[in-house]
């Protein structure tokens, strides 16, 4: 009879650390992943609401689009000021894509800042489109684009 087989050896203390960093890592990502998976959730229904406007806009149904606004912008901005902003900036006008990288939601505010719209010709603008939900649905209750020349709101002013 020989000698028992050598008892066999566990796992050293650099792979038990390595394991827990790598847990720690998971944990992060996993919550990450979640908070930014919840954000495009939730702010999904109000970018619906702006490509819907854009698509108005673009099939030149400037009520309809203007409808798709809030009552507090109809307020501040009227009918003929909404054409004007449409009409000086093509990527509103006539667009073709709209990205919306920079959500946020506060307290039932959504804010797309600077949005990139692509124009059918495929110039591209910087648009901020501030969306408040009013009566079940969602408006837009401010836009402020960056085209060619300088910023204006929707007012038609300097930004």
């Amino acid at each position: 009879m020989g000698a028992p087989p050598p008892a066999k050896q566990g796992k050293g203390p650099v792979f038990w650390v390595l394991m827990g960093c790598c847990g720690c890592l998971l944990l992060v990502l996993l919550g990450l992943g979640s908070f930014v998976g919840l954000l495009y959730m939730n702010t999904q229904p109000p970018a619906t609401a702006v490509r819907a406007m854009l698509k108005d806009a673009k099939a030149n149904q400037l009520d309809q689009a203007y409808l798709r606004c809030s009552e507090g912008y109809r307020g501040r901005v009227s009918r003929e000021e909404f054409e004007a902003l449409i009409a000086s900036h093509p990527a509103l006008r006539q667009n073709a894509d709209a990205t919306f990288m920079s959500r946020s939601n506060s307290n039932g505010v959504v804010t797309f800042k600077d949005a990139t719209l692509v124009a059918d010709d495929k110039q591209q603008e910087s648009v901020t489109f501030r969306v408040v939900q009013e009566g079940g649905e969602w408006k837009i209750d401010d836009i402020v684009a960056a085209g060619p020349g300088s910023p204006t709101t929707s007012t038609g002013q300097p930004g």
